[in-house]
C-alpha cells in the first residue's frame, strides 16, 4: 500500500488551501494520504489564555471541520488528529518534488448568492499583511486615486473585516522585526471612494473572530464574479483571491523567499508584485 502520512499541516487558510492543491496533483499515486490540522498551533497564535477562549475554541473547532469536510472527505485523504508535526507548504513541495505554484479552487470555495448588480464591479479587501505602515502610507495616495477613477466605471465591492484584531502571532513577528503587525484600511477607503460607488460587505472583525465555512464560499464567490480583486500584502486574502478570482492584482513588500517563488511569475488570472509601479499599471489598463 502506497501512504504519504504528512503528520500535521498549519492551520491559517491560505496555507490550507495550498495544501489541498499539491496533494490534489499526486493523489493518484497514494493509496492513503493521512494528515491533520495542528490545532496546537493556537497557542502560538492566539490568545488561549484569554477569557472567552473557549467559547472560541469551540468554534474554531467547527471552522477546521468544515474545511476539513469539504477539502480532505474524499480517498484517498484520511483526515486524523496527528500524532507529528509535518511541516510548512514549503516543506510539502520540497517533499514532493513539485514547483510552487498559485492554488485554483474556485470549484470548491465559490458557493452563495451573486451580487447581481446592474454594472460590472471590482473587490478591495481590507486587511494589510507585511507591509509597513509607514511605506504604506507614502504609496496610498496613488492607490485612492486610482480607485476614486475606476469607481466612476466600476463599483467598488469592499470583502473583509473593518477591523483587523492583533492576535498573539502578529504580536510575535512584530517583536522580532520579521514582519509589521497587520492593519486595516477599511476607514480609508471609506473616506476615500465616493459613498454611492460603494457596496460594503465586510464584517466587523476577525483575527481572534472566527469566521465561518459559509461566509468565506460567500466572499469567493463575489471574488470570481468580479472584473479583478485587489489585494495589499501576503496573507489568507491574497491566497483567496489568486485562487478563485478571474484576474487577481496584488501589491506585496515582504520577504518570504517562497512566496517570491509562488508569486513573482506570470499566470494568465493573477498579477502580485513588489513593484508598487506595475501594481499600478495593471489597474490603471481598466479604465
Amino acid at each position: 500500500m502506497r501512504v504519504l502520512d504528512f503528520g500535521g499541516i498549519p492551520i491559517a487558510l491560505g496555507e490550507i488551501i495550498q495544501f489541498k492543491h499539491y496533494l490534489d496533483k499526486v493523489k493518484s499515486q497514494y493509496d492513503q494520504i493521512r494528515l491533520g490540522f495542528a490545532t496546537g498551533l493556537w497557542a502560538e497564535g492566539l490568545h488561549v489564555d484569554a477569557p472567552d477562549w473557549k467559547q472560541k475554541q469551540v468554534l474554531w473547532e467547527k471552522y477546521l471541520s468544515d474545511i476539513g469536510q469539504l477539502f480532505f472527505s474524499e480517498p484517498p485523504y484520511i483526515l486524523e488528529v496527528p500524532t507529528k508535526w509535518g511541516g510548512s507548504v514549503d516543506v510539502l513541495v520540497r517533499t514532493l518534488g513539485l514547483t510552487p505554484e498559485k492554488a485554483e479552487m474556485g470549484h470548491l470555495l465559490c458557493k452563495g448568492e451573486s451580487l447581481n448588480l446592474d454594472q460590472e464591479y471590482i473587490v478591495i479587501t481590507t486587511k494589510v499583511r507585511a507591509i509597513w505602515p509607514d511605506k504604506f502610507s507614502q504609496l496610498a495616495p496613488q492607490l485612492w486615486d486610482t480607485l476614486k477613477r475606476l469607481s466612476n466605471k466600476y463599483k467598488i465591492v469592499i470583502l473583509g473585516e473593518q477591523k483587523v484584531e492583533v492576535r498573539k502571532e502578529y504580536e510575535i513577528n512584530h517583536a522580532s522585526g520579521s514582519e509589521p503587525i497587520p492593519f486595516g484600511i477599511y476607514d480609508d477607503i471609506i473616506s476615500n471612494i465616493p459613498h454611492e460607488n460603494l457596496i460594503d460587505k465586510t464584517v466587523p472583525a476577525l483575527g481572534e473572530t472566527v469566521t465561518d465555512l459559509s461566509k468565506i464560499q460567500q466572499d469567493c464567490l463575489i471574488m470570481r464574479e468580479a472584473k479583478f480583486v485587489i489585494t495589499l500584502g501576503i496573507g489568507g486574502n491574497t491566497s483567496l483571491s489568486t485562487s478563485v478570482a478571474n484576474m487577481a492584482i496584488g501589491y506585496r513588500g515582504d520577504n518570504n523567499p517562497f512566496a517570491d517563488l509562488l508569486f513573482e511569475r506570470e499566470y494568465s488570472n493573477a498579477f502580485v508584485t513588489k513593484d508598487w509601479s506595475k501594481f499600478i499599471q495593471i489597474m490603471e489598463r481598466y479604465l
